[in-house]
């Protein structure tokens, strides 16, 4: 094979069809037996670049340096010889490319049916294989390819078009990117600077909330005195109710001393009497202490609970004044069933509280109510306490 310098190589733009029109060969044609003019739209239509690599590649042709156009005038070039190996390469790589849509065509018998089958597929984008398959069919003529190869001129420079727009485009999009970039790199900065702004100033107001919850809790255990903002008329009537309160209260406490003098001096009045008792007691009384308490006249008196230490002189101060006395522990130890026998030989009954079961006390109190005898309780087991007692059964 003689291969072209690229240097020689010419396109073919201007070929009589007369002098190139399609060799009628049975079966199928060949890459070379096509017009010269074919074979620009074969290779740059049915060829990708890489397929153009690959060949060239296969058939040791060296593409470094080479630019696609190159690539292409060379291919072209080659197409037209026979016993070019490019050629031959291109060829075989196409029938097996496109063997479906080679065999998809090879049913057709027809101009007509060529023609309508390229415009049924070339419609739905399948220009590449269906242009090898019609281009190279035995019925196609060299009207049908001059009509192909018009369209794809056309489209090409539609293509063209569309591409430069599709490159203008991209090139927009990409300026587009950019300064989205920009401005979403200065949004996140924007962004950190109001997020950091935003914890300082949730961090001061969390503080400040945790100070005033705290005075909050110091104000409701120490509550302010209220300053009532109240008009001069309901001011002056609460003060009459309040200034008539306080006489009620400094009237009621004017009472309580009142009471308490009284008491005063009834405590001043035991305690002499105390004192010339405990003088009788002692065998140091006067003659003028016996009056103080008269005889009992051989009353019996029981004594249910108090203090057993003091039951001795409870014992002493009866017998003394001529009285009988009896006692009962109020169910310590003693059994509550003696208190019976005890209350129907007693003409009083006096208990201290402090010393004696609740069972007893109610014993004592059903006892006494049913025989209408006295029943005297004593806040203490004191013996001025007792005493007393006495002087209201004398």
């Amino acid at each position: 094979m003689t291969v072209i310098p690229m240097t020689e190589i010419s396109v073919l733009n201007d070929i009589d069809s007369s002098s190139h029109t399609q060799a009628v060969v049975k079966g199928r044609s060949k890459l070379w037996q096509l017009a010269g003019a074919c074979h620009c739209q074969i290779v740059g239509t049915c060829l990708t670049l890489q397929d153009v690599k690959s060949i060239s590649k296969k058939c040791g042709y060296s593409i470094e340096g080479k630019t696609e156009y190159a690539l292409h005038q060379f291919f072209v070039n080659q197409a037209s010889y026979s016993d070019s190996v490019i050629a031959r390469q291109t060829h075989k790589l196409l029938d097996k490319k496109y063997r479906k849509d080679i065999n998809l065509a090879r049913k057709l018998s027809c101009e007509s049916d060529l023609k309508n089958h390229w415009g049924t597929h070339s419609a739905s984008g399948k220009i590449a294989g269906t242009l090898w398959a019609v281009a190279t069919h035995p019925e196609c003529t060299s009207d049908l390819i001059s009509s192909l190869y018009g369209e794809i001129h056309m489209l090409s420079h539609l293509s063209g078009h569309s591409a430069h727009q599709t490159t203008a485009d991209l090139m927009s999009a990409r300026q587009t990117l950019a300064e989205l970039r920009q401005k979403l790199k200065s949004q996140k900065t924007a962004s950190a600077q109001k997020t950091t702004e935003l914890r300082r100033k949730v961090k001061a107001l969390e503080l400040l909330n945790s100070k005033l919850r705290n005075q909050i809790t110091e104000k409701k255990a120490h509550p302010p005195e209220t300053i009532s903002k109240i008009p001069a008329d309901r001011k002056l009537a609460e003060t009459r109710v309040l200034l008539k309160e306080s006489r009620a209260q400094q009237l009621q406490y004017s009472e309580i001393i009142e009471s308490s003098r009284q008491k005063l001096d009834e405590q001043q009045q035991e305690i002499t009497r105390l004192d010339h008792l405990v003088d009788h007691l002692t065998g140091k009384e006067s003659p003028a202490s016996e009056e103080c308490f008269a005889s009992l006249s051989g009353k019996c008196v029981l004594l249910l609970g108090g203090m057993p230490s003091q039951c001795k002189h409870f014992k002493a101060f009866v017998e003394s004044h001529d009285g009988d006395f009896l006692h009962h522990d109020g169910g310590v130890e003693s059994s509550y069933s003696r208190i019976d026998q005890l209350v129907s030989r007693a003409d009083a009954v006096i208990c201290p509280v402090e010393k004696v079961s609740h069972s007893a006390i109610n014993r004592a109190k059903r006892l006494c109510r049913k025989s209408e005898k006295p029943l005297m309780f004593l806040p203490k087991s004191s013996l001025s306490a007792f005493v007393n007692s006495l002087q209201k059964i004398q």
